[in-house]
C-alpha cells in the first residue's frame, strides 16, 4: 500500500478558504433577504410625491414671506403674531398698527407673490372684523393651498393706570371759533340715490327695531338659517321695508371658515343650487332680490354664478354683488345673462368705530354725487346703528335721496 504523505500547507489553506466562502455566501443571502424587505416596504408606504413637494413649496414660501414682513418697513409698522404648518400648507398672521399698515402689508405681499410667477393668488376682505382681521390673502397652485396670511389690526391696549392730577394750563387767549365743515352738505344738482344694505338680519330684533326707526329707506338682508329670520321679515314687511335673501356662499378659506347652513359651493349641480336657493327663499318671504354672505370663492366662479343666476332670472328676482373679492365675476356674469344687477361700492363698518363708520358714510355721499347710484353694505353693529340713527335723518333733510335696493339694480 503506498504511502500518502500529507500537505501541511495545503490544509491550513483548505481550513481558512471552506469558513471565508461561507461567510461570503451567508452575507449575500442576508443582503438578498434584506433587499427584498425593503422594497415591499417601499412599495407599501410609496409617499405622495406630490404632497411632499406642495410641502417644500409651502416651507419655502412661508420663509420668504417671513423674511419680507420682517424687513423695511413692514419691521417697523407691525410684527408677526402667530405662524403654523397645517398639514401640507401654512399660516402666519401679521397684526399692523393702523389701516395704512394693513394695505402697504397687503401689497407688498400679492406684489412678491405675484412677481413668482406661478402662484394664484386670492384675496379676501371678511364680512366680519373678528379679533382685529382685516383681509386674508391666499396663495395656491394648481388644487393646492401653499399659504394664508392673515392682516390684522392692533387694537390699542386699555390703560389701567390711575391718572394723576393734571397741573392747571395757563391762562391762554381765547381763540375765535372756528366753523366745522359740514361732512354731509346738502347735495348738488344730478346728486344720485344713496341704497343702503344692512346684511345678516335674523339674530337681533332689538337691533332691527332700532334701525326700522331711523325711517328712511333701507334694504334689509336676511340670512335664511337665522333663528329670527321668519319673525324679522314680518316685522320689516309690516313697516313696507326692502327685503332681500342673505344668501350664504362658499368663501375662499372654506372650509376652515364655515359659511353657514344652505351654502352654495363650488362645483354643485344645477339641481343642487336650484334646491338651496329655493330654501333659502322659502325662509326669506316677500325677497325682491339676492346679494351674497361671504363668498368670494363662489363669486370669482362663472360657472357656480352662472346657475345661480338661472334660478334667479326663472324667479324674477334681482342680484347685488357684496363684492367680497376682488376677483368676483358675479356682476359682470348677471348682466350678461340679462339679470338686474347692481354692485357694492363702499362698505360702511369694515372697521368697526363710530369715527371710520361715519368716514365710510362720506365717502358714500361723495361717490352719490358722482353716479346715478351709491350702494352701500352694513350690519347691524351697535355703532353702526349708533351713526346711521344721527345722520341720515339729518341728511334726508338736506336733500339726499335714499332708496331701496331694487332701485339701483339695471
Amino acid at each position: 500500500m503506498p504511502k500518502t504523505s500529507t500537505n501541511p500547507k495545503v490544509v491550513r489553506t483548505g481550513a481558512i478558504v471552506r469558513p471565508v466562502c461561507l461567510f461570503v455566501l451567508a452575507a449575500l443571502l442576508a443582503c438578498f433577504v434584506s433587499c427584498n424587505y425593503i422594497s415591499c416596504r417601499d412599495e407599501q408606504t410609496k409617499p405622495d410625491i406630490d404632497q411632499e413637494r406642495s410641502k417644500k413649496a409651502a416651507l419655502l414660501l412661508a420663509e420668504q414671506t417671513h423674511s419680507l414682513l420682517e424687513r423695511a418697513p413692514l419691521d417697523r409698522s407691525g410684527q408677526i403674531i402667530h405662524s403654523e404648518e397645517k398639514g401640507d400648507f401654512c399660516s402666519l398672521t401679521w397684526e399692523g398698527s393702523s389701516e395704512t399698515d394693513l394695505i402697504v402689508a397687503e401689497k407688498v405681499i400679492v406684489d412678491f407673490w405675484r412677481g413668482l410667477g406661478n402662484l394664484d393668488v386670492k384675496i379676501e376682505y371678511p364680512d366680519h372684523a373678528k379679533r382685529g382681521e382685516r383681509i386674508r390673502l391666499f396663495a395656491s397652485t394648481g388644487d393646492r393651498m401653499l399659504m394664508a396670511v392673515s392682516l390684522a389690526r392692533k387694537e390699542a391696549p386699555k390703560s389701567t393706570q390711575t391718572p394723576t392730577a393734571a397741573k392747571p394750563p395757563a391762562p391762554q387767549p381765547t381763540p375765535s371759533p372756528k366753523k366745522k365743515k359740514d361732512p354731509f352738505p346738502a347735495p348738488g344738482p344730478g346728486t344720485g340715490k344713496i341704497v343702503i344694505i344692512i346684511d345678516d338680519i335674523g339674530f337681533n330684533m332689538a337691533a332691527l327695531d332700532k334701525l326700522l326707526r331711523i325711517n328712511v329707506p333701507l334694504t334689509y338682508s336676511v340670512l335664511p338659517n337665522a333663528p329670527e329670520a321668519l319673525r324679522a321679515v314680518e316685522k320689516i314687511h309690516s313697516h313696507g321695508g326692502e327685503v332681500m335673501l342673505h344668501m350664504p356662499m362658499e368663501p375662499l378659506s372654506y372650509p376652515q371658515t364655515d359659511p353657514g347652513q344652505g351654502a352654495l359651493l363650488v362645483g354643485m349641480t344645477q339641481a343642487e343650487v336650484r334646491k338651496r336657493v329655493l330654501a333659502g327663499l322659502k325662509s326669506v318671504p316677500g325677497a325682491k332680490g339676492v346679494n351674497n354672505h361671504m363668498g368670494s370663492a363662489y363669486t370669482a366662479n362663472s360657472e357656480g354664478m352662472e346657475k345661480l343666476l338661472v334660478v334667479l332670472k326663472e324667479q324674477d328676482l334681482f342680484f347685488v354683488d357684496s363684492r367680497t373679492t376682488i376677483d368676483t365675476v358675479a356682476y359682470k356674469t348677471a348682466s350678461f345673462m340679462g339679470v338686474p344687477c347692481a354692485k357694492r361700492d363702499v362698505f360702511l363698518d369694515h372697521y368697526i368705530t363710530f369715527k371710520n363708520i361715519k368716514n365710510s358714510l362720506v365717502k358714500l355721499s361723495r361717490k352719490a354725487g358722482r353716479q346715478t347710484t351709491a350702494v352701500a353694505i352694513c350690519h347691524p353693529h351697535p355703532e353702526t346703528i349708533r351713526v346711521l340713527s344721527r345722520y341720515l335723518p339729518e341728511m334726508e333733510k338736506k336733500g339726499h335721496r335714499f332708496a331701496y335696493a331694487s332701485e339701483a339694480v339695471k
